[in-house]
């Protein structure tokens, strides 16, 4: 995740503010026809990319990669969470279900990268198709098409995040989900129990997705006015979220799926510890959107939903804040915002004048520089799809020319991106002893390689490895700057595995 771009969206607000406050006005951007188009251009490009990534043959992320790996890894009958010194280096710490969810989609047989990601592009469209519902009936259409639009430009700061593989989009799914939902007028408990269901799925995902739900459940008590206790509210709340937990204990009861060993994961990586730097960078995030909720007369009507928005933006700027993590842990919370925000602005417009209208006019504007320039990231993968098609060809080729057992292994980082397409070697039965992200997250844990892969290294368990061709074979270093394999693990693959023949990009290397 490239931090500049959030960073500058954050000084934008304040500049922007600064300006117009200075003028003593702000332009009604809903009534500017050049806004309009650029923010409905901003919605296509986001539909767009996330289609032409879903087509791509590879992965802008490391982690990605690692999800779709383990994902295809575990429908081939291995466990999610293997045990801390097993000799297979994969376990990483989201929650079963994203792997599961993943995993069956992998399983339908057609390209294994494009699989991979089809559960994420599916979201993006979900999440975008419940924005539109919960705009509501009462927005003319140009107005929910701009409001659609600039919840957009939130996710496009965010780079491909709303139609990753990973748990990011997943969470902002059934965070709206949950709002949706609540659009249901009835007495019955129902809407209740599968806001519970979505939370146990959100906490199978992620071990603290419980934690975006809070706004919703407390939105539900103050847009129907329930005339009951603060006692009862209260269990009512407890209730919703321990049936939550309960149903995020579910998929431990598939085979291969070790609740055990998925808590000493997470033990493990409570010694990565916790960055004050990330944690303020986290808040000074939050503070545009929150003052957008206020600015926009949100708390006139629902004073406790967003202190509940507050309350679960600091606990994930708290999750967030631990050493490799970021503002996309906020992500699930920021599109509710915006419609809450969207909404307002639209219904009530005699709210938004004077200082509000100068701040949201400065937050709109923030938000498009944002989302546009954080795109630069995203044209740069699409340059390299000639590349990739050329590599996923000669991986392809030299899969069918050596039969067995074999691994995509690592070269330097210049070169990690050629790594990325192991979850096609493992579709057609690669072997994954070491897995990039996962060694991360061990080393900077302070667990070492143990010596039971040593030993399938000797023991020639993975007879072929095709690492990317150049002169520095397994010298990949990790986002925390620590070398993901030792000297010992270069000599003894050195010892033990020989060159048979190079193709433009990747070395094939056969144990002796």
């Amino acid at each position: 995740m490239h931090l500049a771009p959030l960073f500058l969206n954050t000084g934008l607000v304040w500049l922007a503010f600064f300006f117009f406050y200075k003028r003593g006005q702000a332009p009604t951007l809903a009534k500017q026809k050049y806004f309009f188009i650029v923010v409905c251009l901003s919605l296509n490009f986001l539909l767009v990319t996330g289609l032409i990534y879903f087509l791509t043959p590879s992965y802008l992320n490391y982690i990605e990669v690692a999800v779709a790996d383990i994902s295809e890894y575990w429908t081939k009958n291995h466990p999610l969470y293997t045990e801390v010194l097993s000799q297979d280096r994969y376990s990483i710490l989201y929650g079963p279900w994203l792997f599961i969810a993943n995993g069956f989609i992998q399983m339908v047989g057609f390209a294994t990268i494009q699989a991979s990601k089809l559960f994420g592009f599916l979201n993006l469209l979900t999440s975008l198709g419940m924005c539109w519902f919960l705009l509501g009936p009462k927005l003319k259409p140009k107005d929910k098409v701009m409001g659609l639009g600039l919840i957009s430009l939130v996710f496009l700061g965010f780079n491909n995040f709303s139609y990753v593989n990973r748990a990011d989009s997943f969470l902002i799914a059934y965070v709206l989900g949950a709002f949706c939902l609540l659009e249901i007028d009835s007495p019955s408990p129902l809407p209740l129990i599968f806001i519970s269901a979505l939370i146990g799925l959100s906490t199978a995902t992620k071990i603290h997705g419980f934690v975006y739900f809070l706004p919703a459940v407390i939105f539900y008590f103050e847009k129907n006015q329930k005339n009951i206790s603060s006692l009862s509210a209260l269990g009512t709340v407890l209730g919703i979220f321990t049936l939550g937990a309960a149903f995020s204990l579910l998929p431990f009861l598939l085979p291969s799926v070790s609740f055990e060993n998925y808590f000493l994961w997470l033990r493990s990586a409570s010694k990565h510890g916790l960055s004050f730097k990330l944690f303020a960078y986290n808040l000074s995030y939050c503070i545009p959107y929150i003052l957008a909720l206020y600015f926009c007369g949100f708390t006139h009507r629902y004073k406790f939903t967003f202190v509940s928005f507050c309350l679960s933006l600091f606990a994930a700027s708290i999750f967030g804040c631990l050493v490799g993590g970021g503002a996309y842990h906020l992500l699930p919370l920021l599109a509710p915002i915006m419609i809450f925000v969207i909404r307002e602005c639209f219904l009530f417009p005699e709210k938004v004048n004077g200082v509000s209208r100068v701040f949201l006019t400065s937050f709109f504007i923030a938000l498009l520089y944002d989302g546009l320039i954080s795109q630069k990231v995203m044209i740069n993968y699409f340059r390299e799809i000639p590349v990739q098609i050329e590599q996923v060809s000669e991986i392809k080729k030299l899969q069918e020319k050596y039969q067995g057992p074999m691994e995509l292994g690592y070269g330097d980082n210049s070169q990690i991106e050629w790594s990325y397409y192991s979850p096609y070697v493992l579709a057609h039965g690669g072997s994954l002893i070491v897995e990039n992200s996962a060694l991360m997250d061990m080393g900077y844990s302070g667990l070492e390689i143990p010596q039971k892969t040593f030993d399938a290294l000797e023991n020639c368990l993975v007879p072929i490895f095709i690492l990317p061709r150049g002169e520095n074979p397994w010298r990949a270093v990790s986002g925390f700057g620590l070398r993901l394999f030792s000297e010992r693990w270069i000599k003894v693959f050195s010892k033990n595995y020989k060159p048979l023949e190079s193709t433009h990009y990747y070395t094939v290397y056969k144990c002796q």
